[in-house]
């Protein structure tokens, strides 16, 4: 070997496709003069190579002819260190027993700093079959000899696993110092690999402590490293768990998928069953307990034949999981979980444990055990304050549920505080704003808890203060700016040149199928760059008192909805008195809405012909029937008056000028009364001038802003090729009022690439994040511009509820197809109005009123200030 045995595993760490080239050389010279023991070296080199680059197979062939070489050279100690180095493939090949064995038996043969470096290979093994005491003590005693003879390289790769350990155990603190340190002396030793693994690490670490931005940060300084070495099935595996913390379930999966094909590639029958396990997660999660139950099976009996029975304890929890979602719990799931429970406790992985003890407390809360719910709950009290925001917030919503049981009111909605207080924490630390509004997903449980509590008491009033505190929530935080990136704004950039590309291209090319497939690769990589965006510590804006609100509506009234146990309900907030009302069922509701806003496509995409007509009775029929369930119940505590409307759920989508109760009145539809409050109350940031944009289609939109602009005082209108994103952008930014006209799109598999067509391309919702300063008022003269996707919490994702997060305090947009003719009509009413100085609600429905259309001019509708 041209390397030194000493140097054997910096030479690998440094570039393993190298080591092995060199290796192979020397194998072959060993091989010509049948030196055995020469032989035994470069076959150790190739093994271990192969290894690094993650192809256990070859690794295994490798190794095992280098033991025969070592053998017939009758040199016991390099077979040994051949033994350790095999062990170790054999534990990534599910092989625990056998490897274990194998050390064991290297272990035997060596003395001084060689069984110091076969103690830390035994102790990883001990550590992956749940023997992590015993992994602790090995890994101290290997680190101690490594630093008497001086072996950096050693004692770097032993903190790496015992910093892995200590994070699976929740010992974050001293985990980050042993990685931090690895990560210093595998960077003095120029080993760029080392590094990469170890920063992937840390970013393990950061997604145990909830921090997913800085998770995601670390994976992708580690990715680019770690795919040239073929790491792809451990990296997946943990950016998988970490989409699947952020409930991003889709992109999660997908992981999954990648990680298993790795695995299988390199024959890691270990990880096999750990990407079984995080599957079952992700189905219970997306609510497929049946196929979740299945998957959490094969986990634990892939973990069983592999002596693995701590991870074979966790899939036992998913799998009582799935059965408790599936049909609820029963004394037996109950004793199970607890049981699940104290296994992971004993082996000191305490989160996992508290988790399941707080699963066992809802069970036992549901089988009216309150003895098991608080002995359960007060074995994963340390979870309450060490543990992650989720898990904090599911403990804090069990004790109060006990509470609840007890007759103990107080108490329990002080403990249903304090967890949502630990939600709102958790989302100002996600940052990105697609993050933020997932991450509220965890707290729709102890939000539905607190507000049955409130109802149930007859306390409208308070009822009314939670879901202000609840709703919307992430629109409360500082947005998150991604085309402050310059890749981010690069990509965008090649997006609008992809977009615009497509279009002239023919439906059926080839190259239409190629410029797709880059334009889903661009909006990948740009989502996952927006979730790289650091999350603020500035605690997120207050709501507003009720007397604050009450004062602020003047003499509107405020209508908000919300959906609970399968009911509607209304709060109803007028001259300082909050009432409640209990409405319908939601079916229903969801089903007449569906049919109505069918109802209205179909009007618009075929004017003047007999299905129009059949839609205009269709509509009729069902916006009547919506006005029965929803606003004529309110009729006595509205009366004439101008309403503000907090939606719930499928009702963001609802076209409430179609409402006879709602025809001629001023209407202004808020996320939630805290935004309405902050948009209505906020000081006006000084905007000038009136900026018009219109976009190449359709036909309409030049036609509109030009007619505009003929008229309207102080405008800078951009047409044709004038019409760009980013000089839209620039003239927009800082205006008092900004129209556009474009044709709109409402990416409902993926909103924040929802889009107004421009002259060179799409302008996103990724894009309106560099708008510093937004019109105040800004109409999008649009085709369903102002949708939104719903979030668990009804956090709202889409252009208009966008716009309303940077700052501006009122949107106009169409919740649906609109008709050329009408809208230029609509929008020259509508402007004319506000030039008079009317309000937008008030200006909006009149124009509305004053139509020939009125299907056609009822989909649009004012968001935020009015």
């Amino acid at each position: 070997m041209t390397v030194p045995a000493d140097q054997l595993l910096q030479a690998i760490q440094a570039d393993p496709h190298r080591a092995a080239a060199d290796a192979r050389e020397a194998l072959a010279k060993a091989r010509a003069v049948r030196d055995h023991a020469a032989a035994a070296a470069a076959q150790r080199v190739l093994g271990l190579a192969a290894h690094g680059l993650h192809d256990v197979t070859a690794a295994a062939a490798h190794l095992r002819a280098a033991i025969r070489s070592a053998h017939r050279a009758g040199d016991a100690t390099v077979e040994a260190e051949c033994r350790m180095s095999h062990a170790l493939v054999l534990d990534d090949r599910g092989a625990s027993a056998a490897a274990l064995r194998e050390i064991e038996r290297a272990c035997l043969q060596l003395t001084g700093l060689r069984l110091a470096r076969a103690t830390m290979q035994r102790a990883l093994i001990l550590r992956r079959v749940g023997r992590d005491d015993d992994a602790l003590a090995g890994y101290q005693r290997a680190l101690t000899a490594f630093r008497q003879h001086g072996d950096a390289l050693w004692e770097g790769r032993a903190l790496v696993n015992r910093g892995v350990l200590r994070g699976y155990r929740g010992e974050l603190g001293p985990a980050r110092a042993d990685l931090g340190r690895a990560v210093q002396i595998f960077t003095d030793l120029g080993l760029p690999d080392a590094v990469a693994r170890t920063q992937h690490n840390l970013g393990f670490l950061a997604a145990q402590a909830g921090d997913v931005p800085a998770a995601l940060s670390h994976y992708d300084q580690a990715r680019d490293r770690l795919a040239y070495v073929g790491a792809a099935a451990v990296t997946q595996l943990d950016r998988a768990e970490l989409l699947l913390t952020a409930r991003l379930r889709p992109e999660a999966r997908a992981a999954v998928g990648e990680a298993v094909e790795a695995a299988r590639a390199g024959a890691f029958s270990s990880l096999l069953g750990q990407a079984q396990l995080l599957s079952a997660r992700i189905e219970l999660v997306g609510g497929d307990a049946g196929l979740a139950r299945t998957l959490a099976r094969q986990a634990r009996a892939t973990f069983t034949r592999q002596s693995r029975p701590i991870w074979a304890a966790l899939a036992h929890r998913v799998e009582l999981g799935a059965r408790v979602a599936a049909a609820g719990g029963n004394r037996r799931v109950l004793r199970d979980l607890e049981t699940v429970g104290d296994r992971l406790a004993a082996a000191v992985w305490l989160p996992s444990a508290w988790d399941t003890w707080v699963d066992a407390a809802h069970v036992a809360v549901d089988l009216d055990d309150m003895a098991t719910a608080t002995r359960c709950l007060e074995k994963a009290d340390a979870g309450r304050h060490a543990g992650s925001a989720p898990l904090r917030a599911r403990a804090w919503h069990a004790a109060a549920r006990i509470a609840l049981r007890e007759d103990r009111l107080p108490v329990a909605k002080r403990r249903l505080a304090a967890g949502y207080r630990d939600i709102e924490q958790h989302q100002a630390t996600l940052g990105a704003t697609e993050l933020g509004m997932r991450g509220g997903a965890v707290g729709v449980d102890i939000a539905a808890a607190r507000l049955r509590l409130s109802l149930g008491e007859g306390d409208a009033r308070g009822a009314l203060t939670w879901l202000q505190r609840v709703r919307s929530a992430a629109l409360r935080l500082p947005p998150a700016r991604p085309s402050d990136d310059p890749v981010v704004e690069a990509l965008l950039a090649e997006l609008r040149t992809v977009a615009t590309e497509s279009a002239t291209t023919a439906i059926d090319s080839p190259r239409t199928a190629r410029l797709l497939r880059r334009q889903r690769a661009i909006e990948a990589e740009v989502r996952q760059r927006s979730w790289l965006s650091a999350g603020t510590p500035v605690a997120a804006r207050r709501p507003p008192t009720l007397a604050a609100l009450s004062a602020a509506l003047g003499d509107r009234v405020l209508v908000e909805l919300a959906a609970l146990d399968g009911q509607l309900h209304a709060l109803v907030l007028a001259d300082g008195r909050v009432r409640h009302r209990r409405l319908c069922p939601v079916e229903p509701v969801a089903t007449e809405l569906t049919a109505l806003r069918f109802a209205i496509r179909r009007r618009v995409v075929y004017p003047g012909t007999r299905i129009a007509a059949r839609a205009d009775d269709a509509a009729a029929y069902s916006a009547g029937v919506l006005d029965r369930l929803l606003l004529r119940p309110l009729a006595d505590l509205l009366d004439e008056r101008p309403v503000v409307l907090v939606p719930s759920g499928a009702l963001h989508a609802m076209p409430w000028a179609m409402l006879p109760t709602c025809h001629g009145r001023a209407v202004t539809v808020s996320p939630s009364s805290w935004q309405w409050w902050w948009a209505a109350t906020a000081d006006p940031h000084g905007g000038h001038g009136r900026v018009l944009v219109a976009g190449p289609a359709p036909h309409h939109a030049s036609v509109e802003v030009t007619a505009l602009a003929g008229w309207l005082p102080a405008v800078t209108a951009l047409t044709g090729a004038a019409a760009t994103v980013t000089g839209a952008l620039r003239t927009l930014d800082g205006a008092a009022l900004g129209h556009v006209a474009s044709h709109g799109v409402f990416r409902a598999d993926n909103p924040m690439f929802s889009h107004l067509i421009l002259a060179d391309g799409p302008l996103t919702v990724c894009d309106l994040s560099a708008l510093r300063h937004p019109p105040e008022l800004l109409v999008l003269s649009s085709c369903d511009a102002g949708l939104s996707a719903v979030h668990p919490g009804d956090e709202l994702q889409g252009l208009a509820a966008a716009l309303l997060g940077l700052g501006t305090r009122t949107v106009v947009a169409s919740l649906g197809p609109v008709d050329d003719e009408d809208t230029l009509r609509l929008m020259t009413d509508l402007h004319r109005r506000l030039a008079d100085g009317v309000a937008p609600a008030v200006a909006l429905a009149r124009a509305q009123s004053a139509g020939v259309d009125r299907i056609s001019a009822a989909t649009f509708i004012c968001l935020g200030a009015g």
